[in-house]
């Protein structure tokens, strides 16, 4: 499980204290230190299965290359936490739908 992570998000911090207690292995991905490139942008779209608009905070293009360009450029645009899981992932902003989404 990797987890896309700003230490100065509150959302962030409460998530990863979470999975820490549950002792749920994780690798923490900080970023805007170290940011998605286009291609990783695109493989993500394929994951979330979501709108551009619902996990990005500023509109992008429709166009998901476009958009991917974007994203790379200026990470801070994305939601966060993201949470990858292999070949799914989601914004984890709530820890009860996070757990759903574990479950799920």
């Amino acid at each position: 499980m990797i987890v896309l992570t700003n230490p100065r998000c509150s959302k962030c911090r409460q998530l990863l204290a979470y999975l820490q207690g549950k002792g749920m292995e994780h690798t923490v991905r900080e970023y805007l230190n170290e940011p998605l490139t286009a291609d990783e942008v695109i493989d993500l779209a394929g994951k979330l299965e979501l709108p551009l608009r619902l996990w990005t905070r500023e509109p992008v293009s429709e166009n998901l290359s476009e958009a991917a360009q974007q994203i790379a450029a200026r990470p801070e645009i994305l939601q966060r936490p993201i949470v990858i899981d292999g070949e799914r992932a989601t914004v984890a902003r709530a820890l009860p739908e996070f757990e759903a989404w574990l479950n799920g």
